[in-house]
């Protein structure tokens, strides 16, 4: 093909290109590749390469509707972050995406060897056959001033993480943050402490077989994957069933980041300035606040997560304390400082602890005194109602909580 015809594909040409690869095992690999956005590097001739217990059969459960997806759990081995995790999932009907199941099976055939056992040199040849006449796009800064240009290079297996990129941002709508998430991409400006938040928190803690919280992440986005393939090449693209869930969605993600913004802004702030932890830190607590909470079930596992903030090492609170009372716990050592300190602070700030762990130690798991029990709700501004909306008395606790926060904080920077 000459220069001149050489031109830029769209993602039905990459696509096509794909698939009429004959080699099985090159055509799974680009497949792997362009859906999850991985990286050569990533993929074979590594220790981090991807392996049959990499991926793994979740569902999602979204109004009342279930959604079977493979989730790819990928190690990053660039330098910065060897050993990062993320995880894309990918919904398995084919309507909406008719390369996961066969790429699923296909990693069932292997048990613990690697299913892209291949080098770099014989992948590029298949990639420069399957690719032929495209090019794409970068750009590029040179020069004294950094002036940045765009240049046209050959299309390589790379440019299928950059392609992959834009089908995301264009066709699903996915937002800066799902981007992070699905893909680690940082080829864009984006919210420094956003980013910051999504890799500390949500990512560096997660170990590669903790598939639970992987499925949690990516809760975020997947929504918006439900899009069905056919509408790739339209130009009007119809709202589907991601609409219905994103408010909710965004939501609850903003305010687990805030709150975990907050949780780590008061635990670092006490242990620089007081010297003692004010929070215990726990990957579960997240997990917990990021997903929904429907029944009583859920109610209780995550109550349980979220007062488990505050177990932690009581020691070196009574030495700042003074209170050598027995049997109390750190939040009766924080309200001792706070009085001792002749702080000022609204008491609801405490009676909010109080009452997170209150309600771990009360139905189902011991007798509740009722009257007990309508104070607490009343406090959240939830009635005593038969059944008992879970789901709003969890959003309540929460919106309690991070007021909480913001005052702790307030009181923890303005210490000497």
């Amino acid at each position: 093909m000459s220069t001149n015809e050489r031109r830029i594909p769209t993602v039905q040409d990459v696509r096509n290109s794909i698939e009429n690869i004959t080699n099985r095992a090159h055509r799974y690999a680009l497949m792997y590749q362009f859906l999850t956005g991985a990286e050569i590097s990533e993929l074979c001739e590594t220790k981090y390469a991807p392996k049959r217990n990499n991926s793994h059969k979740i569902v999602f459960d979204l109004l009342n509707e279930k959604y079977q997806a493979v989730l790819f759990i990928i190690t990053n081995i660039k330098p910065e972050e060897r050993g990062v995790c993320r995880a894309c999932a990918i919904p398995l009907d084919s309507t909406f995406e008719p390369w996961a199941k066969p790429l699923y099976d296909y990693f069932r055939e292997f048990g613990d060897e690697y299913p892209f056992q291949f080098t770099r040199r014989s992948h590029s040849r298949y990639v420069r056959e399957a690719f032929d006449g495209f090019v794409w796009q970068k750009a590029d800064s040179s020069g004294r001033r950094k002036k940045v240009q765009t240049r046209t290079t050959t299309f390589r297996s790379a440019d299928l993480r950059m392609i992959r990129m834009k089908n995301l941002k264009e066709f699903y709508r996915f937002s800066e943050r799902d981007l992070a998430l699905f893909g680690a991409w940082n080829e864009y400006p984006r919210d420094p402490l956003m980013i910051k938040e999504i890799e500390d928190i949500f990512t560096r803690e997660i170990n590669i077989n903790d598939v639970e919280t992987f499925s949690r992440l990516s809760e975020a986005y997947f929504p918006n994957l439900l899009k069905p393939i056919n509408l790739l090449d339209k130009e009007q693209i119809p709202f589907y069933l991601q609409d219905r869930f994103r408010d909710d969605l965004n939501k609850r993600f903003d305010r687990t980041l805030n709150i975990c913004t907050l949780v780590r802004n008061i635990h670092e702030g006490s242990q620089a300035k007081l010297g003692v932890p004010f929070f215990k830190e726990n990957m579960r607590i997240v997990l917990a606040m990021l997903s929904p909470c429907e029944t009583e079930e859920k109610f209780v596992s995550k109550i349980a997560y979220l007062s488990a903030l505050f177990d932690i090492e009581l020691k070196p609170w009574r030495e700042l304390t003074h209170d050598e009372r027995e049997r109390i716990g750190s939040i009766r050592l924080i309200e001792s400082w706070l009085n001792k300190s002749n702080i000022i602070y609204n008491p609801e700030t405490i009676q909010t602890l109080d009452y997170i762990v209150d309600l771990r130690n009360m139905e189902p798991i011991h007798y509740t005194d009722p009257k007990k029990l309508k104070k607490i709700l009343d406090f959240f501004g939830i009635p005593l109602t038969y059944p008992r909306e879970y789901s709003i008395l969890w959003d309540a606790i929460l919106e309690r909580f991070q007021r909480s926060l913001y005052e702790l904080r307030e009181i923890i920077n303005q210490l000497p």
